[in-house]
Formats: structure tokens, sequence, C-alpha cells
């Protein structure tokens, strides 16, 4: 059972708590030299638009599409020394350490093995008609920050950034369908690599001769009691206890959720030699926000879109005033002293894992999570700081004081989006975040009826 929780952590972050088991996690950060690879599944896009008519059975068909896609990834970067660090929807960033000099090959022999089989699967037929898919692939190289932010015993999750997560983002979206794009420094030495052609500085790849030999990771030990607690920690409670319950059947479900897709700014990952302190502060502010209000801190991403987390409000936990509780805390993570743009939207998604046994995370996937990231960059791009859609502002509760914006276009959607630009709440307006600790009144024959059919 111990062995699960190794698939929902970063390899690096897993390998520092089984080697410093009694120590605190919080702020401890590293710094090496690295070949970063951002993947992305081009053409997805297309499907989950179209999957996500057909509800919540489409949002289940598109999550075994993907997760067919990234099992044979998976397995390839694994080979490769490849550590996924993040999920970002329908792709992946991966580092590979750089100790001897030959990440950049690894990176690349990876990229173009990914490339080959997926080539094999491109034509994928679905209830709703046949697409085609590619993967796009950017590479870069530069030096990483690892550490570990949070709440001690509460919530951690870790942080892997530098410019090179951002480069290797900007090099991918130089690609075009199917093509693996590398920066200039990240090409390896000492191999025949075939270019077809030369973008801004980054260099379109068709093929690289020999291959660089696999190299896999040093497998990990099973973590004890003590490090599978801390490592529980990187997940919400209500997932945590079902992985350590042995009931990861039970994880993955359709729910409506409230997302908050956060964009900030304002910390140099690469010079400033204080960055992981003030990252620790800052996100433990973060973090007490969101507690207050009971939702959850999904995931801190960095590179593509910038940096960025995204907040759960209706998965796994559920509140009769998600939408309420997701505004409140919009507001008050704005206000923090760290410039942050916002999206929030409401809509049926899917919540659950996503990967394969050897690395996965729980996320959540849909249409609406789609919006959302839309609304946080136009928010980012017009200087505004939370935006809104329409299915969160008409399911809010009285007391949000409202701009009503012109409607925008976003990336794929045909009409116009309705949005809002949140600016406050009035004094008298007041939002319940009960603990639910009082015991249910007038419901005993229902919980009764609710065991016996569990039973």
């Amino acid at each position: 059972m111990a062995t699960e929780w190794l698939s929902y952590l970063p390899y690096f972050t897993a390998a520092d708590l089984i080697e410093n088991p009694t120590t605190d996690s919080i702020g401890r950060a590293t710094r090496f030299d690295s070949v970063c690879l951002f993947a992305d599944i081009s053409g997805f896009t297309a499907i989950s638009e179209a999957l996500a008519r057909n509800g919540s059975a489409g949002t289940e068909e598109l999550i075994g599409i993907l997760n067919r896609y990234f099992e044979p990834m998976i397995d390839l970067i694994g080979l490769y020394g490849g550590d996924i660090v993040k999920f970002g929807g329908d792709a992946v960033t991966v580092v590979f350490r750089d100790d001897d000099g030959g990440a950049s090959a690894r990176a690349l022999s990876c990229a173009l093995d990914i490339q080959a089989i997926t080539r094999r699967s491109t034509t994928i037929n679905t209830s709703a008609g046949v697409f085609r898919l590619t993967v796009k692939v950017g590479i870069a190289r530069g030096t990483i920050l690892m550490t570990t932010v949070g709440v001690a015993n509460a919530r951690l999750e870790a942080v892997i950034a530098g410019e090179a997560l951002d480069e290797c983002a900007e090099a991918e979206h130089h690609a075009s369908r199917g093509e693996i794009v590398v920066a200039a420094d990240a090409l390896p030495a000492g191999y025949a690599i075939d270019t077809l052609d030369e973008r801004d500085g980054f260099h379109i790849i068709a093929d690289m001769q020999p291959r660089a030999a696999r190299q896999a990771l040093p497998a990990l030990p099973d973590p004890d009691d003590v490090v599978a607690a801390q490592m529980a920690l990187f997940l919400h409670p209500a997932i945590a206890e079902r992985v350590r319950g042995d009931l990861e059947g039970f994880i993955s479900e359709h729910r409506r959720v409230t997302v908050l897709f956060c964009r900030f700014d304002g910390f140099d990952y690469d010079s400033d030699p204080d960055v992981s302190a003030k990252l620790i502060a800052y996100f433990a502010r973060v973090i007490e926000i969101v507690r207050r209000y009971d939702g959850y801190l999904n995931k801190i991403d960095m590179g593509d879109k910038g940096s960025k987390y995204i907040i759960l409000f209706g998965a796994p936990i559920t509140h009769e005033n998600d939408e309420t509780r997701a505004l409140r805390c919009a507001l008050e993570l704005s206000a923090l002293d760290v410039p942050t743009q916002i999206g929030v939207n409401t809509g049926l998604v899917y919540a659950g894992r996503i990967g394969s046994d050897r690395r996965q995370e729980y996320t959540v996937m849909g249409d609406a999570v789609n919006l959302a990231a839309r609304l946080m960059q136009a928010a980012f791009k017009s200087g505004q700081r939370v935006l809104v859609s329409g299915a969160t502002r008409h399911a809010a509760t009285e007391g949000a004081l409202w701009v009503t914006l012109e409607p925008i276009r976003v990336k794929g959607k045909t009409d116009p989006i309705a949005v809002y630009q949140l600016e406050g709440w009035r004094a008298s307006a007041g939002v319940r975040v009960p603990a639910y600790e009082l015991p249910m009144i007038g419901r005993a024959a229902v919980l009764e009826q609710l065991n016996a059919r569990l039973d």
C-alpha cells in the first residue's frame, strides 16, 4: 500500500522525503542543472469541446482517451530518467536532472520515441466523431529550483520553478502539430541531429542518431509510516483517505465544481537567494485563505501560462454555497501584496486521477476548467483582478458587487463569453462557512436506509 503514495509525487520530492524523514520538508530547497521537456497533446481541445456536449459520459470518454495516450508516454519518460513534475490537463512537464551532462540527449531521445509511438495512434474514434491527436514537444535547459511549500500537518505542495520551465513552454509554443522544438543551448553534442528549420532561435528536430542510452532513475524504497503520513499531506484529506484505504476506485467522479485559475508574479526563481522563503510565506497565506472557505489548493504549476495555482470548490468536497465561497476566496487572494489575476468559472467536470499507476495526479478536467484558464489569461492581459463567468455570477448568493464587462472571445468558443468583474462585497452580506460538526436533524431514517444499503 505504501508504494501508492510514490505515484502522486514528483520523483525528486518523494526522494527528498524518504532521505529526510524526521525533518520539516517545508522550505527545504535544492537547485540543480536540468533539461526540461513540455509535452502537449495537440488536438485534444477539439475532442474536449465536442465530448463536452455529451455531459458526464463525454467527460469520462475524454479521460479514457487521454490516459491511454499518457500511459506509454509515462513509461518512456521513466525509462529515460525523466521526472514528471506536473500534469496540466492534456500536458506534462518533465525534468531530466543533468548531473552527467547527458540529459539533453536523453530528453530529445525520449521526445522522438514519444513522437514515434503517438504517430501509430493519431486517429481517434469517439462518440462525437473522428479526431486526430498529435504531440507537440518543447525542450530547454537551465537551473531548476525545487522546494516544498505549505502548512505543517495540513497541506504540502511541491514547487518546481525556473526560467528553463518558461523556455521549454515557449519552445512548445513554436511547435506545430507533431513537432519537437529545442532551444539552441539544449541541443545535445556528439550526435547527428537532423534539423528541419529554425524559428526565433528554436530548432525543429526531425531525428537524432544514435538514440541516447536509456537511464531510468533508481527505484525508491517503500516509504515507512512516518514518510507516508507526510506524502498524504500532498493530497486533499478526502483523497488521501481513499488512497490509504485502498479505495482508489472511488476517487474519480463527475462533479459540479467552481474553479479558480490564479496567475501570480513577483518572484525571481533563478537569481533571488531568498525566493524559497518568499514562496513559503506567500503560500502559507494562500493556504490559510483557501482553508478558511474549505476549498482545495489543487496544484501549483510554473511554465506554461506563467506562475499559477488552481483552487477547487466542489471537489473532492461539496458545499451548498461553493460559488459564494469561491468568490470570497478569490477576492481575498487578489488583495494580497503579490500581483494576482484570477479567472473563475463553474460547471460539470471530471474530478479524479489522470496518468497511470506509475505517475498520476488528482485533477479536474473539462470545458469548465478550460474556460476558467481563458478568463485568467484575459484578466492578465486586461490588468483586471478577478474575471468571473456568467455561470458563477448567477449561481452565487446576493451581496457581490459586479461590473458587467463587454463579452470576450476565447480560444475554443465560437460565441463571445459574458464576463463580469468582481469588485467587492457589500458589508451586510455574509457567507456561512460551517464546519459541519453539528448532527443532522430530521434525517435519521434516511441515514439508516443509506447505511443499510451500503452494508
